[in-house]
């Protein structure tokens, strides 16, 4: 085993790990040339260790509106959840709150699956 590894393994198995998710921005938004209500839920993840002065992880993730194309921290939305007008909101909250909520769990998945994938890298 890889020295690296072994530290990290031990390192793992007495530390406790934290995920913090604090929402920045949530709601609908009609961006500029849209012409849809679009699912806007910014937030920044941060994981780290009790203990210890450095972060494991420190981003930004995007979902919806706000998300690119190709990026680590965008998350797109599904299409369904776009609202051709203000009415279409309005009778459809049951649905936006399943946008809302499967945002909300896209999101934490967002910040735990790119940590998994700077901890491969170290192995």
């Amino acid at each position: 085993m890889h020295r690296c590894s072994e530290t990290l393994t031990e390192w793992h198995r007495r530390s406790v790990a934290v995920l913090h998710l604090r929402f920045k921005e949530v709601g609908l938004f009609s961006p500029r040339g849209s012409v849809n209500y679009l699912p806007q839920v910014n937030a920044r993840g941060t994981l780290f260790v009790i203990g210890r002065q450095d972060d494991l992880y420190d981003e930004d993730i995007y979902h919806g509106v706000d998300a690119r194309k190709d990026k680590t921290w965008a998350i797109a939305s599904d299409e369904k959840f776009a609202y051709p007008t203000f009415e279409a909101v309005m009778t459809n909250l049951d649905d936006i709150r399943g946008a809302f909520e499967l945002a909300l769990a896209r999101s934490a998945g967002g910040c735990q699956s790119t940590y998994a994938n700077q901890s491969n890298s170290l192995a």
